[in-house]
Order: C-alpha cells, then structure tokens, then sequence
C-alpha cells in the first residue's frame, strides 16, 4: 500500500521533473499527455480482457442452469415412471 504524497511533496516532484524534461528538450505537457494516453490504452485492453472473462462466466453460468434444469427434469420423470405415472 503506498502513501500518498502531500501537496507539497507533489509540487516539489512536479517542478524536479519540469526541470529535468527540460534538460532533456521535453515538454512536459506533452510528457504528462503521453503517459495518461499509454495509461488508458493499457486499461482498455485490461477493461476489454475483463469484459470478456465475465461475458465467459455468464454464459458458464447459463450452461449449468440449463444442464441442471435438464437433470432436473430426468429425475422427475424417472421419479415418475417409478410411482407408475403418478405425480407426488
């Protein structure tokens, strides 16, 4: 679990990379946006994978309901032919 940095803490931080982008012929905005885009392109793949592990499990779910619905419904007629057609 991380801390969270203090306002303070965060704008000492901001201004060091400022200065060092700028050694470096960066813009920072620039920087920061390519982050937030990289960001949000790996998340989409993760939101996408998650998506279709749950679309997975859904449908996992709706084979055994109708896989027990069947069971169900063999034991009733078996339950059936063995009280000679009566129903309980």
């Amino acid at each position: 679990m991380s801390v969270k940095p203090t306002q303070k803490e965060q704008q000492a931080m901001k201004k060091q990379a400022q200065q060092v982008l700028k050694i470096q012929g960066k813009d920072y905005d620039e920087y920061l946006y390519t982050i937030h885009k990289d960001i949000c392109v790996e998340s989409q793949d993760l939101i996408l994978k998650s998506l279709e592990n749950e679309a997975k499990r859904i449908e996992q779910e709706k084979i055994n309901k109708l896989k027990q619905e069947e069971r169900n419904k063999l034991e009733q007629e078996k339950a059936k032919q063995q009280n000679g057609g009566k129903t309980t």
